[in-house]
């Protein structure tokens, strides 16, 4: 799913395992009921607006994903690699690992 662009989506119950959502745009991204990323990579995919939620994303690669205003409140990105994330300031709300504070030197905020 490399390059995939969505718009507009709402997702309810899916679960999308070892995918590759590298370069991809997720705009306006929605998620009711249990959504969960395992094992996925999203190098340098961009997600604008929209709303996560509880969504879980277990061991992913978030490196270089660029959050721009979205609602991550109970996202779980615990055991994600999140080295280079771009707008952090997104991340308000979601749960994140204790060794994630210790690598905020890779995270930007959005400029």
């Amino acid at each position: 799913m490399m390059g995939l662009t969505m718009e507009n989506v709402t997702l309810s119950d899916v679960l999308f395992q070892g995918c590759q959502f590298d370069y991809a745009t997720l705009n306006r991204l929605r998620v009711k009921g249990s959504v969960a990323f395992v094992n996925c990579r999203f190098r340098e995919a961009i997600f604008t607006g929209g709303d996560l939620g509880s969504t879980v994303f277990d061991d992913c690669s978030l490196s270089g994903v660029e959050f721009d205003s979205v609602k991550m409140a109970g996202t779980d990105i615990r055991e994600c690699e999140v080295s280079g994330i771009i707008g952090v300031s997104s991340l308000k709300g979601a749960h994140v690992a204790p060794n994630h504070s210790r690598n905020c030197s890779t995270l930007s905020p959005r400029i």
